[in-house]
């Protein structure tokens, strides 16, 4: 269990107000990316991290949806100092161009598209 203990700038005082445990972090969605928190601990996966602000990094492909639980939303960071939070994740497409010249085939959904007819496709991670 980690343990982070905020102290005054001021002054040290016998009071001093701690937070206690860590911060559940969760994915959701169709695409990927890493959760980091402002210590460096890193996460792809489910993981727990210690009270900290949160930042969202998307994989190549996916792109961050934002951030749900705990009083965080939107986009930007996500200041966390107990419970739980969810990053979500989507993949994105791609339009591309296909030109075939010269002898050869291409097949789109299952169908042959005809020789030096140009199409267009969507491609995603997968």
């Amino acid at each position: 269990m980690s343990r982070l203990c905020c102290l005054s700038a001021a002054l040290l005082v016998a009071d001093v107000a701690c937070v206690q445990g860590a911060v559940q972090v969760s994915f959701d969605g169709d695409g990927s990316g890493a959760v980091v928190s402002s210590f460096g601990k890193r996460c792809s996966a489910a993981c727990e991290v210690p009270p900290s602000t949160l930042t969202a990094e998307a994989d190549e492909f996916s792109a961050f949806d934002g951030w749900s639980g705990n009083g965080c939303s939107g986009i930007g960071e996500c200041p966390v100092s107990y419970g739980s939070v969810t990053a979500s994740f989507r993949a994105v497409a791609y339009p591309i161009v296909v030109r075939v010249t010269g002898k050869g085939s291409v097949e789109r959904d299952g169908q042959p598209v005809p020789v030096g007819q140009p199409f267009a496709s969507l491609v995603t991670r997968a």
